[in-house]
C-alpha cells in the first residue's frame, strides 16, 4: 500500500510540476516540487527506499525535460543519498528546523551541481544553451530555493502524518500466522 500511495503522490507531483506550476510562476520560476517530495521521503523512509524513489522521480523528470537525459536522475539520487546517509549515520532524530536546513542545502546543492553540469555539457558540446552565471547563481537560484522551501514546509507535516497513518495501518492490518 505504501508503494502504491507513494507512486501516486510522485506521479501527481511530476504532473503538477511540469504542467500546472509553469502557468503559476512568480518571476518565471517554478519550485522543485519533486525534489521537495524526495527530500521529505529521505527523512521518512530507509535509504534503500529513498534511492528507489529518487531514481523514479528523476527519470520521470528527465522524460519531461528538455535537458540532457539523466541529469535530473543523477541529481535526485545524489541529494537523496546524501540526506539518507546523514540521517542514517549521524542524526537519527531530526527536528523541524534542522530538516529545513538540510532541505535548503539539498536545494542549493541541486542548483549548483545542475549549473556545473550544464557548463560542462556546453563545454563538450552536448548541451547547446549555457546558463548565465550571474543570473543563475545569484538571481534565479536563491528565489527557486525559497519557493522550493515553501513547498517543502507546506508538504512536510502532512506527509509525516500520512507516513504515520500508513505505518499504523500496515501494522494493524497484518494477519497473524499460526505457529505449529
Amino acid at each position: 500500500m505504501r508503494n502504491f500511495i507513494g507512486f501516486i503522490i510522485l506521479l501527481l507531483a511530476v504532473i503538477i510540476q511540469v504542467s500546472f506550476l509553469p502557468h503559476l510562476t512568480v518571476l518565471n520560476l517554478v519550485p522543485n516540487l519533486v525534489l521537495a517530495l524526495l527530500i521529505i521521503w529521505a527523512f521518512l523512509r530507509p535509504p534503500e527506499q529513498s534511492i528507489i524513489w529518487a531514481i523514479m522521480g528523476g527519470l520521470i523528470l528527465d522524460i519531461f525535460s528538455a535537458s540532457t537525459f539523466g541529469i535530473f536522475t543523477l541529481l535526485c539520487v545524489l541529494i537523496t543519498f546524501s540526506i539518507s546517509f546523514i540521517k542514517k549515520n549521524f542524526i537519527s532524530d531530526i527536528n523541524f528546523l534542522f530538516k529545513i536546513l538540510i532541505a535548503f542545502l539539498g536545494f542549493l546543492s541541486f542548483n549548483i551541481v545542475y549549473f556545473l553540469i550544464n557548463k560542462l555539457l556546453v563545454l563538450i558540446h552536448l548541451e547547446s544553451t549555457a546558463l548565465n552565471t550571474v543570473d543563475h547563481l545569484f538571481k534565479i537560484t536563491p528565489l527557486e530555493i525559497f519557493y522550493s522551501l515553501i513547498i517543502f514546509i507546506i508538504l512536510l507535516k502532512p506527509l509525516e502524518k500520512l507516513n504515520e497513518w500508513i505505518s499504523h495501518y500496515e501494522h494493524t492490518s497484518k494477519v497473524p500466522t499460526k505457529v505449529k
